[in-house]
């Protein structure tokens, strides 16, 4: 069947959601086909979702959903992607390679309509160069991995259908480009460390290709391609395609540094043993973690067979197939490709890349109409307490497709600790914590959100988060607080109290800036009565007057407003003003009692009465968490537990629970979420961004005797 670039063709892809397949959906969709997609339930879809591709939960390895997929989108053409380059049972390779392949050739022969069938193996089913010259398509194979082997199985079971089904097969090498995982791994390695590691002692040769040629050269094939013949005459209908030029192992390192404007990158070579080692410690570890890597023993078998090499002439002379750009160019735009998604400061950029994709963009490179941007959306759309800590400029950001949403990160080694939650609209709200997920697998890191609300936590059950309960957010509605009644005396007689004695609460505004450096004072005075002397991320929060933006000071001046500053409280907005947060409240230790409650009482009042309807009091760490609910993480849980029995005099949770319940709120569960499940990592990765990890043990001791007293009379204010 020869195509028309003109005509609609319905096209069925497998193995959609991976590297090579997302690029080729989105070339697919780009020229006006209509692109049906065969994915497992596990896939992340959201991708494909937002390129306009049709989808079927199915796998290869199953049939019946095989057919369905084909009877769906009634193809003409079908590209088979699907498989796997790694795995912990060998016996996965048959299932997924060879038995999947012969799948999917047999629904193809069921159509009454055959459809053009383009199999997209690898390199590795023909095998290393032998003789020293470049493999072409008519050598016999001789794969030596047992992933080379799987792929060789699976295209002689496609070749079984060669006289029912039109199949041509494509041997691309090691593919390179945007969202490789791989080449990331070696282009972090330069850009970190300047060093590029080369297996065994020799000059080994290897061919490469970008994935957008690939994507344009198995078009090519679909179009015109030469077909198997049921004789299996060798080379017949199976095409290398790979770029011009063929370096060495370290020849392509050095290219990979000019590509990050390094000037060098020092080759290490590791000996035979040394990286057959390494790939024994990396199935060790798969084993451990119950997921492979990419350095493995039968990875490691490859790179020591020598020359990886394959010649392109039979795509040039019978597709006109070339790659569109030289290897130094393509090498040069994945470095900027690479520095653009995945944030990593190892890699330096001035900048991230614009367009209608998700992106990643640095604080450090923000200027100030990025900010603005920023300060914009977080108060606009910040739907809880920590949604404006997004402005502590000290972090990574990621935005959604077309800019809609952002999340801010910290990047802690693999584990992407997001602080402020998803704050953009409604309807971008679920497209952000996909993409970001998406972002997240194909870097291999671990998606941390330290504070998700009851309102957004069926969104994360939705795309399988690991959920655990923390404690509670305090909300006061201000529609119906009226400060009246007994349930209110308490908060009353404080606010009298400081009134007597000459308080005056007034809004810290340009015209009063002279008393910054008063309440920094003040600040620091506070933290240095505390356990740990320092801030600590959602607990005890940074005082930054060169930061506040849209924040509101509130202070308690003695003398009718004449004399000094008694102490102060910091209000973040969130919900574009509707809501307010008392993010941090700071008092002298010699303050009048009752300093803080009456400067949150006069605030609320002043929020009250310009139509806030709502303000948070923040977190209560460990409150309500006596119960655990399905699917949650017993480590988190356990964590949460021994806290709030044994150290509470550190954060003195009771205490805070007693002071914050006076106000009267209404308390909303907190979780934190995790995907794609809670470990050790994660959590020490939270808990030492938000400084949980460091305190003083003498400054903690003393806390504790002198509290000792107190904990017992409050531990009967606290809910179990």
């Amino acid at each position: 069947m020869m195509m028309n670039k003109r005509v609609q063709h319905n096209v069925l892809v497998t193995g959609a959601s991976g590297f090579i397949g997302h690029h080729l959906v989105r070339r697919l969709i780009a020229r006006g086909d209509r692109v049906t997609c065969l994915v497992r339930a596990t896939s992340h879809i959201d991708t494909l979702r937002s390129a306009g591709a049709q989808w079927v939960t199915g796998d290869v390895t199953d049939r019946a959903s095989v057919r369905q997929a084909m009877a769906m989108s009634q193809a003409e053409i079908v590209f088979h992607l699907a498989g796997i380059t790694t795995t912990l049972r060998k016996d996965d390779f048959q299932r997924v390679n060879a038995d999947g392949t012969d799948a999917v050739a047999a629904a193809c022969a069921d159509c009454a309509d055959k459809p053009v069938l383009v199999l997209v193996s690898s390199l590795a089913a023909a095998g290393p160069c032998t003789a020293g010259r470049p493999r072409i398509e008519s050598d016999v194979p001789a794969p030596i991995s047992a992933y080379g082997h799987s792929k060789l199985a699976g295209e002689s079971a496609a070749a079984g259908y060669a006289g029912q089904v039109p199949i041509s097969i494509v041997r691309p090498p090691m593919v390179f480009g945007t969202g490789d995982s791989g080449m990331i791994e070696l282009f972090r390695a330069i850009a970190r460390w300047g060093v590029h590691l080369v297996p065994g002692r020799g000059e080994q040769y290897i061919s490469v290709i970008h994935v957008d040629d690939l994507v344009e050269g198995l078009l090519l094939v679909a179009e015109k391609g030469q077909r198997l013949h049921p004789d299996r005459s060798p080379g017949q209908g199976i095409y290398f395609m790979a770029a011009d030029d063929m370096l060495t192992y370290a020849e392509l390192g050095q290219a990979m540094a000019d590509a990050l404007e390094k000037k060098h990158a020092a080759v290490i070579r590791l000996p035979g043993p040394v990286v057959r080692l390494v790939g024994l410690c990396g199935d060790l570890i798969g084993r451990i973690r119950r997921r492979s890597g990419w350095v493995n023993h039968d990875k490691m078998v490859e790179a020591l067979a020598g020359s990886w090499m394959c010649s392109a002439a039979k795509a040039h002379a019978h597709l006109g197939w070339s790659p569109a750009a030289t290897l130094a160019d393509r090498l040069h735009e994945t470095s900027k490709s690479i520095r653009s998604r995945n944030g990593d400061d190892s890699i330096p950029s001035r900048s991230s890349v614009s367009g209608a994709s998700a992106r990643i963009e640095s604080s450090a490179a923000m200027d100030a109409a990025s900010i603005a941007r920023l300060e914009a959306i977080a108060y606009r759309c910040g739907r809880s307490y920590d949604s404006y800590l997004v402005m502590d400029l000290d972090r990574l950001y990621f935005w959604s497709s077309g800019d809609r949403a952002v999340l801010g990160f910290v990047l802690k080694g693999s584990q992407a600790v997001v602080i402020g939650g998803l704050i953009g609209p409604d309807d971008a709200r679920e497209i952000l914590l996909t993409e970001f997920m998406d972002h997240c697998r194909r870097h291999r890191w671990t998606a941390a959100f330290g504070l998700v609300s009851e309102h957004d936590l069926p969104l994360f059950d939705k795309y399988g988060f690991q959920s655990t309960k923390i404690g509670e957010d305090a909300l006061i509605d201000l529609r119906h607080c009226t400060w009246q009644g007994k349930p209110y005396e308490w908060v009353r007689r404080q606010s009298h109290y400081c009134q007597r004695h000459g308080l005056v609460c007034r809004e810290i505004s340009s015209s009063l800036r002279d008393r910054v450096s008063e309440l920094s004072d003040i600040s620091t005075q506070f933290l240095d009565r505390t356990p740990h002397g320092r801030t600590m991320r959602y607990f005890v929060s940074r005082f930054d007057p060169d930061c506040l933006y849209r924040r509101r000071i509130f202070a308690a001046l003695a003398d009718g407003g004449a004399g000094r500053a008694e102490g102060f409280i910091i209000c973040t907005p969130y919900r574009d003003g509707a809501a307010w947060a008392i993010e941090m409240y700071r008092s002298r230790q010699d303050a009048v009692r009752g300093t803080v409650p009456f400067l949150m009482h006069q605030a609320l009042q002043t929020f009250k009465d310009e139509g806030v309807e709502e303000v948070s009091l923040c977190l209560m760490p460990s409150v309500g968490c006596t119960r655990r609910r399905p699917g949650d993480s017993w480590l988190i849980h356990t964590y949460i537990r021994i806290t709030h029995r044994y150290l509470n005099f550190i954060l003195d949770t009771p205490g805070l629970y007693h002071f914050k319940t006076r106000f009267r709120p209404q308390c909303e569960n907190v979780y934190c979420s995790i995907w794609p499940k809670a470990s050790l990592r994660p959590l020490h990765a939270m808990l030492s961004l938000w400084g949980t990890l460091r305190f003083s043990p003498w400054r903690s001791l003393h806390r504790g005797l002198r509290r000792l007293r107190i904990c017992r009379r409050r531990s009967t204010l606290v809910r179990s």
